[in-house]
């Protein structure tokens, strides 16, 4: 009940809004005819093939509605193809300051909150039975990783905010980045952690490259803060990361169970490299899994995901998912790339 809790409210906020956007989008009377660009059209090659992936699903009705907790399934995927659709038909309508302004509501509003449970005073935290988590803040995204990664990809529309907004309300917005910093630690997503690692170290590149070498007594100050923010979020990353694996738990065995399980989804692949479905791994996993497993799970453990992401989307995609993702996400960061530079 605690996974309902946070899943179902979250799809039903989807397909509200994307039920709105859809709407407002069949009725503008501003509608032009658009030519379809090479992102685009492997953007709808990748959704044809998650909607065709029921046809060779192992479990069809599972993979159209999801499992429990996540609920990822090709409705699901829908509701996600809406709302970029939306966007980009927004931001085709030279209204994008509407869309980042939508962002950066959301991202406030998701720290806040998330801000409440890192300082153990959330007000629903009985609603939530937030223990499954082992005291990580997921905030109103429902899972840890999913709230890391989402903050992964809006933080830089804070730091543009933060750049382009007046003197008098910078300092507001630097606030909101260091909640952001805070939060996201928070999670103790590994995967979203070495995403801001990257971010942080692409972004001091861009920096260097675009100041000059001289610097005032103001830069030098600057430079020390900002030393000194980070040996406080390194503390706190410490703090937090020593909090969750010192779980009885969690002692020896997040990275020792993983390494099993992406053996035993690696042979699921070399089985049928073809895609099982979406969200069914969980019920085809144990006729693969090595024994050894048994170290570190229980035997009624159910294992859905093979926390891999290529290996994920082999598993409910097959191999030609994977390819149409990657290169998607490889012309879409090329294409950000050239357009910064």
């Amino acid at each position: 009940m605690a996974h309902l809790n946070v899943g179902l409210p979250k799809l039903l906020v989807f397909a509200i809004g994307a039920v709105a956007g859809l709407l407002w989008m069949f009725f503008d009377c501003e509608r032009k005819e658009e030519t379809s660009s090479p992102v685009e059209k492997l953007f709808w090659l990748f959704f044809v093939l998650v909607f065709l992936s029921v046809l060779w699903s192992a479990a069809p009705q599972l993979s159209i509605v999801g499992a429990s907790p996540r609920f990822e399934g090709v409705f699901t995927y829908g509701l996600y193809a809406s709302v970029a659709v939306i966007a980009s038909a927004i931001v085709r309508r030279g209204q994008s300051d509407l869309l980042i302004r939508a962002l950066l509501i959301s991202n406030i509003g998701v720290v806040l909150y998330g801000l409440l449970q890192v300082l153990n005073i959330d007000p629903l935290s009985h609603v939530w039975l937030s223990q499954v988590f082992l005291g990580r803040t997921f905030s109103l995204l429902g899972q840890p990783n999913t709230l890391g990664l989402y903050l992964v990809l809006t933080m830089p529309f804070v730091l543009l905010q933060t750049k382009q907004t007046s003197l008098r309300k910078k300092y507001a917005w630097i606030a909101v980045l260091l909640l952001n910093f805070l939060v996201l630690i928070s999670t103790v997503s590994r995967g979203a952690i070495i995403g801001l690692a990257v971010a942080v170290i692409c972004g001091l590149l861009w920096f260097k490259r675009c100041t000059t070498k001289q610097k005032t007594k103001n830069e030098k100050r600057k430079t020390l803060l900002i030393i000194a923010l980070c040996i406080f979020f390194v503390g706190f990353l410490l703090h937090v990361t020593q909090q969750r694996f010192s779980h009885p738990s969690e002692v020896g065995r997040s990275v020792s169970s993983r390494a099993i399980i992406l053996e035993g989804a690696w042979d699921m692949v070399t089985t049928w490299p073809l895609g099982y479905g979406l969200e069914t791994m969980g019920i085809l996993s144990g006729r693969h899994m090595p024994t050894e497993l048994l170290q570190y799970e229980s035997l009624t453990t159910r294992i859905d995901r093979a926390h891999s992401q290529p290996l994920d989307l082999i598993l409910s995609l097959g191999v030609q998912g994977a390819v149409v993702f990657y290169v998607l996400m490889g012309m879409v960061v090329l294409g950000l790339w050239r357009s910064v530079g």
